[in-house]
């Protein structure tokens, strides 16, 4: 079993927290045109010691290529 959290607010700080409670995965919210980068989230939350597995929220998906 894995556990994943949505860290609000997004941050070190609490970043840190959700992994020392044993969490392993972390779920962010799509940032948008003018936030982070997804690129820039992953490696924060990767400086953590965590996984970004989900991204959730509005997602541009016609800008994706399937």
């Amino acid at each position: 079993m894995q556990f994943a959290l949505v860290v609000t607010p997004f941050s070190d700080e609490n970043l840190r927290l959700a992994a020392q409670i044993g969490v392993t995965e972390i779920v962010a919210r799509y940032p948008g045109h003018h936030g982070m980068s997804l690129e820039a989230i992953q490696a924060q939350v990767e400086s953590a010691g965590l996984r970004l597995s989900v991204i959730e929220g509005f997602i541009p998906h016609h800008h994706i290529v399937h």
